[in-house]
């Protein structure tokens, strides 16, 4: 599939550039597109209401991960200005990162960062994505960890107003740190509504799967000729009976994010069973998909050249999310991070 049939054209006024809640207002009132793949038609709602398309013993399942501080700005080889942003987690002290300028860099480098407060070796780049692999001098991960929280600042998108308190990129339920951008596709979760879905029979479970950098886009002139990074996932043995459970008892599996469910698709069998664990995963969902367990898929409007749309529109089809896509635009929805909400059913 080209990748410009995924392409639209959205008026920059019509980007969420901060949260709502930095203003006083309620982080759980965005707009919700609903999109029926049944009947093909598209409605338009509040998130608040989302337990209306929603039926007594569905499963909502939530990715718990935590944002940390993952943008650092130092010096490599003591001459040469670097901004370094963390990727994925391969070791306590080693991550996959991507560093500008990339001819800055290579293989050997001195990486310092805060006078010498946190330092690093450049390992070696991947071949197939513009990643490096950085070794830190540190001793544990928590140390890394204080560390990036000393010296290191939030990675916010390149259309935010301004650099934002870590404490607005976590989602209410987030628990397990090491996302180095936050899956924002939960962030209109509240407490209150949470809560009044639960009264209403619909249950939450979570799995956890740390993200990475949204800016690696797709360059390809297709959608299959790309590449995914791997990232780290975990499922309990409680999610995972859950998840059995409620397809046992023929409700729906509710996927919020692209993160949470490639996680689900990555552990189900192809009868739709789920084991719990952990791993590594790089699945890749684009149109053509064959799915195995999500019925029906939470998450925000994203970008025209994104592996995020891609699984998008295999979810909901090409056509339906366009459509979609084009009435939100029409009616003012806001767009990314910090704006709207999707719901297919």
């Amino acid at each position: 599939m080209k990748t410009d049939e995924m392409m639209y054209e959205l008026p920059p006024e019509l980007f969420a550039r901060e949260p709502r809640e930095l203003h006083g207002g309620d982080r759980g009132a965005s707009k919700l597109l609903v999109m029926k793949r049944k009947t093909q038609e598209v409605e338009h709602s509040q998130f608040p209401k989302i337990g209306e398309y929603l039926d007594t013993g569905d499963l909502i399942i939530l990715n718990n991960t935590k944002t940390i501080k993952a943008q650092l700005f130092g010096w490599a080889d003591k001459n040469k200005r670097v901004d370094v942003r963390l990727c994925v987690e391969k070791g306590d002290d080693t991550w996959q990162c991507w560093i500008k300028p990339a001819k800055s860099v290579e293989p050997g480098a001195h990486l310092s960062f805060d006078n010498g407060a946190l330092t690093g070796t450049v390992i070696e780049k991947r071949k197939e994505l513009p990643l490096w692999i950085v070794k830190f001098d540190v001793e544990t991960r928590d140390d890394l960890m204080n560390l990036l929280d000393e010296v290191a600042v939030p990675i916010v998108p390149p259309y935010a107003k301004k650099r934002i308190s870590i404490d607005h990129l976590q989602n209410v339920y987030a628990k397990i740190e090491g996302s180095a951008e936050m899956p924002t596709a939960g962030r209109h979760f509240t407490r209150e509504l949470m809560e009044k879905l639960e009264k209403q029979g619909i249950k939450f479970a979570y799995v956890t799967l740390h993200t990475g950098l949204s800016s690696i886009a797709i360059s390809e002139d297709t959608f299959e000729e790309h590449t995914m990074y791997e990232e780290k996932y975990s499922i309990s043995q409680e999610t995972a009976d859950m998840i059995n459970n409620t397809r046992e008892n023929c409700f729906h599996i509710i996927g919020c994010g692209t993160t949470t469910v490639r996680v689900l698709e990555t552990v189900a069998n192809n009868t739709g069973t789920v084991k719990p664990g952990g791993g590594w995963t790089d699945l890749y969902i684009y149109p053509g998909y064959i799915w195995k367990i999500v019925d029906e898929l939470i998450t925000n409007f994203h970008g025209p050249t994104t592996t995020r749309i891609a699984l998008a529109a295999a979810f909901t089809g090409k056509e339906l999310l366009m459509e979609g896509y084009r009435q939100a635009i029409e009616r003012k929805y806001t767009f990314f991070e910090y704006g709207d909400s999707t719901l297919t059913v």
